[in-house]
């Protein structure tokens, strides 16, 4: 939690027990006095420096894993964030998504919501939404008090467990993806879920819009936040896009109709001309190597698409040094109606062999071809 607060309230009262001291209760020695009101938040900063220093000191080799509530200006630079004592009610669900946007924009790029809700005892279907969207949450937990009811994905038995298991494992196909996308928010600061105002600010109605959101460029996922909504609305901004569940072509600029049943998955759009890496299903992130990988080539009318993949060991500090691989895809149309697609691989580190499964999108068609993995290699997909 790790910002002052006074626990000596009632235990029957969870949402008084961790007060805070008075805004003017005194810091520090006497040559360095300031109060509580000026402390706070730097105190959390403070504390998020000293451990990551200490986790470095105690493994050097190893990266470490730093979860805070508090913190300053710069505190993405030791920890990653949540975002406190949400409660299991459908308006916080609704709520977590433009916290997180925010946060993002603020320079905190991983962050999370208690999935769930943290007081309070969760429904069965408020944690299966919940569940939805936490998949593509940056930081995804589902975290709750003392006190409260069960709210695992298993708590509730059957339909629920199926249900939390199907968005769960959404999450662990697109890891590939979701890697790559958080590498580029350490390296350039941009947020892991971005409001659709950041890939469309000349686009008024995207500009409104808070209950969706870009995952990295090319996904945009639009949750069910509303209690026993089967169906949403969905604006997608200009451009095209496909509906990664049934593969149908939508044009942007506009508002749809999508379906979202408590057994469908929540509604995923990719964006035309994106190439989407993803891998097979695992019950832990380095159960076994990423084997296969996929690529879905969504392609522009034009018949080009585009995609990058990030890689490491996952573990180690050798990053810092090099030790990544950064793999570039394209897809150009080859004039015979076919499509070319091609990789190129750079950097030291080097995965484990594997295929490349492809799967070439024109609308609902899908093309499929397998190759070997390789520094650099081209494949021709026949389209019909």
């Amino acid at each position: 939690m790790n910002e002052p607060a006074m626990h000596d309230r009632p235990m029957d009262d969870p949402g008084t027990r961790n007060v805070e001291p008075p805004r003017d209760a005194p810091f520090g020695p006497a040559d360095e006095r300031t109060t509580h009101a000026e402390a706070r938040n730097v105190y959390g900063l403070l504390e998020d420096a000293a451990t990551r220093a200490g986790l470095l000191a105690a493994r050097p080799d190893e990266r470490p894993f730093l979860i805070t509530r508090s913190g300053f200006a710069g505190v993405q630079r030791y920890a990653i964030v949540w975002t406190g004592d949400d409660w299991s009610r459908w308006e916080h669900l609704a709520t977590s998504l433009p916290q997180l946007l925010n946060l993002g924009l603020s320079g905190v790029p991983i962050a999370g919501a208690d999935i769930g809700g943290f007081f309070e005892d969760c429904s069965p279907e408020l944690l299966v939404r919940w569940m939805q969207l936490g998949a593509f949450y940056p930081f995804a937990r589902n975290n709750s008090a003392v006190g409260t009811g069960p709210q695992e994905p298993w708590a509730f038995g059957e339909p629920t467990t199926s249900r939390c298991r199907r968005a769960i494992e959404l999450r662990y196909r697109l890891l590939p993806y979701l890697y790559t996308v958080v590498e580029e928010a350490c390296r350039t600061g941009y947020p892991v879920l971005r409001p659709l105002l950041f890939h469309a600010p000349g686009d008024a109605r995207a500009v409104g819009v808070e209950d969706e959101a870009f995952v990295g460029r090319d996904l945009l996922i639009a949750p069910i936040l509303m209690q026993g909504a089967v169906e949403r609305k969905v604006y997608l901004p200009s451009g095209s896009w496909y509906d990664i569940r049934t593969g149908e072509a939508s044009s942007g600029g506009a508002e749809l109709e999508a379906s979202a049943s408590l057994d469908e998955d929540v509604p995923v759009y990719a964006r035309a001309g994106a190439i989407i890496p993803s891998g097979p299903l695992m019950q832990w992130s380095d159960e076994r190597p990423v084997d296969p990988l996929t690529l879905d080539v969504y392609l522009d009318p034009d018949g080009t698409a585009s995609g990058r993949l990030y890689e490491d060991d996952g573990v180690s500090m050798g990053y810092l040094d090099g030790e990544t691989a950064e793999t570039t895809f394209s897809a150009t149309p080859t004039g015979d109606g076919s499509t070319l697609v091609s990789a190129e691989r750079a950097g030291r580190f080097r995965p484990p062999p594997r295929a490349i499964v492809v799967r070439a999108h024109v609308g609902r068609h899908v093309s499929e071809r397998r190759i070997q993995d390789a520094d650099a290699w081209e494949l021709t997909i026949p389209m019909r």
